[in-house]
């Protein structure tokens, strides 16, 4: 049930309580303003690209040295890997390879680069002090990704075509193992360090297989999207990033759980990822759209869509520079974009002057023609209150004691009202004074003869008039 309440005032008093019920409120909003705390925004990334750097032909990745400040491309259609100065944005050298290079992971503690050839078969061991090729491991179908661990001297890298995994040692530059999975396309791979679990994607099934590495056994697999494509680890949240080439989406996997809580819908065939943890953002390269998406982590939400080259692909990111890096697989380029931290400004308050606030005599103009409305013996918006007691939704007290105070504050001015009965009068408002109201208030009677009703109650004393 709606409770009505009825009101009830006088036109002096109406028009004292307008005047400064409207300055009162005026003021307050400017209080509550100055007073409230700012609100909480956070600083927005924008991206400015800086430089479009030719590289070789179909750059299919890109990786930073974060320790010598050089970025190398994987050049498919070259054979080859480029090597850029990041700090003049320049090719200063170019790395002959194997048939067909498709993954590049680096050992930034030793300097050592190692480049699946998928062609060939096999991963060429780079010296990056002097860019030279100092070994090649064989035994390989189809090397497309890898990974190095650094601590173990162990890289892992995938056999798209043996439905495999083999484990390299590096200080021997020696295949000394192969996980088997059976019929599947591993196509890219992440290792966490802290759980030793290894994480393998799957592009025909749409699966991520999860490794125990102690026993080099599948503990577990999760569905993703269609046709994944890359894997990315943030060991912080624990949660992995897998960007569904076919479905153009990215799937967030819980690691605890092992399984999927979010998919992020982004551009179309995303390919390449990378994350940038302190600022809690995700970068995906999506390869028809040209573009990079942006996501918030926390809310796993695209936040901002970069324009980058044709056929963006492989993604970096250098954090002590600030700086993304993106491969244009189509257009032979790597775009460098330079990450400017804004700001949020915070908005003033402007405190209103004397003439953005309303007149006085226009606020008495206002409470003078809302005191005109109760000029009639009756003010007709007391026909609301007198429906709503008729029906019950206020009781005998509440609308004797209103109509009391209306003739008392002259708002209903009843002439020759009768002499007031003693204060041991009966209290008890009859059914047919009630009646009246409804009947006045659904305007089956006239005004008077509700009046009537009222004068009844003052002469019996159930009213009383002071």
């Amino acid at each position: 049930m709606v409770l009505k309440i009825p009101i009830f005032l006088s036109s002096d008093r109406l028009r004292s309580i307008m005047k400064h019920l409207i300055i009162t409120i005026i003021i307050s909003v400017v209080i509550v303003g100055l007073f409230l705390p700012p609100e909480d925004v956070d600083a927005e990334q924008d991206y400015v690209v800086i430089a479009t750097i030719s590289v070789g032909k179909q750059p299919d990745g890109v990786v930073v040295n974060t320790i010598t400040n050089l970025a190398y491309t994987v050049d498919v259609g070259g054979n080859s890997v480029t090597v850029i100065d990041l700090i003049t944005n320049t090719v200063i050298d170019t790395i002959q390879v194997g048939s067909k290079p498709e993954a590049l992971a680096i050992n930034e503690v030793t300097n050592i680069a190692y480049v699946g050839n998928t062609e060939s078969n096999s991963v060429s061991v780079i010296d990056l002090t002097t860019n030279t090729v100092i070994d090649t491991i064989f035994g390989f179908r189809f090397p497309d990704s890898m990974i190095v661990n650094p601590d173990t001297n162990r890289l892992y890298v995938t056999n798209e075509d043996g439905g495999s995994v083999s484990v390299v040692d590096t200080t021997t530059n020696t295949v000394i193992e192969r996980i088997k999975f059976g019929w599947m396309c591993p196509i890219d791979l992440e290792e966490d360090t802290t759980t030793n679990l290894l994480y393998v994607i799957d592009c025909n099934l749409g699966k991520a297989y999860v490794i125990d590495m102690s026993t080099s056994k599948v503990i577990d697999s999760i569905d993703v999207g269609d046709h994944p494509y890359s894997i990315i680890l943030n060991p912080d949240t624990n949660l992995v990033y897998v960007a569904n080439r076919g479905s153009g989406t990215v799937s967030v996997i819980d690691t605890i759980t092992f399984t999927v809580i979010d998919t992020i819908e982004v551009g179309k065939a995303p390919y390449g990822t990378t994350l940038d943890p302190s600022k809690n953002l995700a970068y995906v390269g999506n390869s028809s759209s040209g573009t990079v998406s942006v996501i918030d982590t926390t809310t796993n939400t695209v936040i901002d869509t970069i324009d980058a080259g044709k056929g963006a692909a492989g993604i970096a990111l250098n954090p002590l520079t600030n700086r993304l890096y993106v491969a244009n697989y189509d257009e032979d380029t790597v775009s460098v974009f330079d990450i400017i931290t804004v700001e949020p400004v915070e908005e003033e308050i402007p405190i209103p002057s004397e003439s953005d606030v309303m007149p006085e005599e226009n606020i008495l103009d206002l409470a003078e023609e809302v005191s005109e409305i109760s000029q009639k013996i009756v003010p007709e918006w007391i026909k609301n209150n007198a429906g709503w007691w008729a029906d019950g939704s206020i009781d005998d007290y509440a609308f004797v004691q209103g109509i009391q105070y209306l003739i008392e504050e002259k708002i209903m001015d009843i002439p020759d009202l009768p002499e007031q009965a003693s204060e041991t009068a009966e209290q008890k408002v009859p059914d047919w004074v009630k009646n009246n109201a409804g009947w006045w208030a659904d305007g089956v009677i006239s005004e008077n003869e509700f009046v009537n009703g009222i004068k009844y109650l003052v002469e019996k004393g159930i009213i009383s008039v002071n």
